[in-house]
C-alpha cells in the first residue's frame, strides 16, 4: 500500500521478478490455492483466476483500518485469517508488513506459517528506506508481471520501514528464496514454508 505523498500520485510501476517466480512455483502444484491479504483489486482477481484453482481474498488493510479506529473489539482482527492449517500453496502479503508493529508481524507470520502447506510460498512486498512519508496504496497486476501502484490514502495507517535484517528476523519461520530491490524503492521477498 505505498504511494508518493508529496505529489499525491502513485509510485512508478515495475516488473515483478518475485511475482513471476511465485506463479511459476504455483504452476507446479495441481489445483493450487492462494490467499491474497492485500486490498481487493479486480486486476489481481482476474490475473489469478486464469492461472490457479482458487483465490481467497482477505483485505487486511480494511480490517486494520477498522481496528485502528476502534471499530473492532480488541484482538479481533486476526479472526479474519481463521483458515484451516495447510490450506494454501501461496500467500500474498502486498506490503501488509509495512503497516504492522513487530508483534503484529510475528502474529501474521505465525498465521501464514500455519495456513501454508509444506513448501508453500509467501510473496511479501515492502517499502524501502527511501519511501518514508508515503501514503497507503494498492498493487494492481498488469500484463507480463507488471505491477501498478495506486494511492489509497483513506486507509490512514502508519508506515513502518524496516531494514532487510529486521524483515528476515521477523519472518524467520520461512526460508528466504529470493529478494529484489527495485528502482522505485519497493523490496520483494519470496519465502518458502519450512
Amino acid at each position: 500500500m505505498l504511494g508518493n505523498s508529496q505529489s499525491g500520485s502513485h509510485l512508478p510501476g515495475y516488473t515483478s521478478n518475485a511475482l513471476r517466480l511465485f506463479l511459476e512455483g504455483l504452476e507446479q502444484v495441481r489445483e493450487s490455492q492462494v490467499l491474497d491479504v492485500g486490498s481487493i483489486c479486480g486486476d489481481n482477481i482476474t490475473f489469478f483466476a486464469r492461472r490457479i484453482k482458487r483465490l481467497y481474498i482477505c483485505d487486511m488493510f480494511f480490517h486494520l483500518s477498522r481496528d485502528s479506529r476502534g471499530i473492532l473489539p480488541p484482538n479481533q482482527i486476526w479472526k479474519h485469517l481463521d483458515y484451516p492449517p495447510h490450506s494454501f500453496d501461496g500467500i500474498l502479503l502486498w506490503n501488509l508488513i509495512d503497516y504492522l508493529n513487530d508483534s503484529q508481524v510475528g502474529r501474521i507470520a505465525a498465521l501464514c506459517h500455519d495456513m501454508l502447506k509444506p513448501e508453500g510460498m509467501v510473496l511479501a512486498s515492502l517499502a524501502g528506506k527511501s519511501m518514508s512519508g508515503t501514503v497507503p496504496c494498492y498493487f494492481a497486476i498488469k500484463d507480463r508481471f507488471r505491477l501498478e501502484i495506486n494511492p489509497k490514502p483513506e486507509i490512514g495507517l502508519s508506515l513502518h520501514i524496516r531494514s532487510n535484517r529486521e524483515v528476515l528476523e521477523l519472518l524467520s519461520l520461512f526460508t528466504p528464496e529470493k529478494s529484489y530491490l527495485y528502482q522505485n524503492g519497493i523490496r520483494e521477498y519470496l519465502l518458502r514454508n519450512n
